[in-house]
């Protein structure tokens, strides 16, 4: 009869030398500093809640406003001019295109 095949794989010891087989792109050692949890727990940031978040877009708003109030004050009145004359003309083409 023929033998018997034995399908466990055999368990053998092999010695390399690190050197010989080290790849070129993959270094020998890599120093890592780790932290031990000494460090400053840092959190991922949570989304807002839905009421916050309200609260903040309705202050951006504000802030908004507050700046183009600010920057009316600031114009001269040729500006105004020229701004006036810049709106009335596209409200002039929005109605020629109705």
């Amino acid at each position: 009869a023929a033998p018997a095949v034995s399908t466990r794989k055999r368990k053998r010891v092999v010695i390399r030398d690190p050197e010989e087989e080290l790849h070129i792109d993959t270094p020998a050692e890599i120093l890592t500093v780790k932290d031990k949890g000494k460090g400053i727990l840092i959190e991922d940031p949570k989304p807002m809640k839905k009421r916050d978040q309200i609260e903040m877009d309705a202050q951006e708003e504000m802030e908004k406003e507050d700046e183009d109030i600010i920057k009316s004050i600031n114009e001269t009145p040729a500006q105004k001019v020229a701004k006036r004359r810049k709106l009335s003309e596209e409200a002039q083409e929005a109605d020629d295109l109705k």
